[in-house]
């Protein structure tokens, strides 16, 4: 049940990736290359299951399990958690995937408890933590800056003077 439920997230991620990276096509256009995508993403898995070790299928499902999971609480703060950043998202979301990553290619001993929820945990405390101090405007991105600054004014009209 698991890998059926990691082929249809990657099956999802043609949807997002499409609208947040090519947004300027037509809606029509961006249907056909989602399902494009999401056909030949499928008939990779199948080719990769047929001609080649299942350990390479395995390796790449549990991949995407891992990195899937650490968008689950992000999503989840954004909706019910009140003063979550944005950076606070990012820094878990990368700390979360980054922590899984090292853990799975390290064959690191976890005592049986799961690689995703491990780096989830992570990155919960992570966003939290960077969200606080973005709260308490210490927030490393210069982009505060430009929020509180004044709306450019258009700038007056000279007459020419004559010649």
């Amino acid at each position: 049940m698991s890998p059926i439920f990691v082929l249809a997230f990657g099956g999802l991620l043609g949807g997002l990736i499409s609208r947040n990276v090519v947004p300027d096509i037509a809606e029509r256009r961006q249907r056909f290359w989602v399902r494009t995508g999401i056909v030949l993403f499928f008939c990779l898995s199948i080719l990769l299951t047929l001609y080649t070790s299942p350990a390479l299928l395995v390796t790449i499902l549990n991949l995407l399990y891992y990195v899937g999971v650490q968008l689950v609480p992000g999503t989840l703060a954004i909706f019910f958690m009140h003063g979550i950043r944005a950076v606070g998202v990012s820094a878990g979301l990368i700390v979360g995937t980054v922590l899984a990553l090292v853990l799975y290619y390290g064959h690191v001993d976890t005592f049986g408890i799961n690689v995703g929820l491990i780096s989830g945990v992570l990155n919960v405390t992570v966003m939290v933590a960077v969200s606080g101090i973005a709260r308490r405007g210490h927030t490393p991105l210069p982009a505060t800056a430009w929020c509180r600054s004044p709306p450019a004014q258009p700038r007056p009209v000279l007459a020419e003077e004559p010649s």
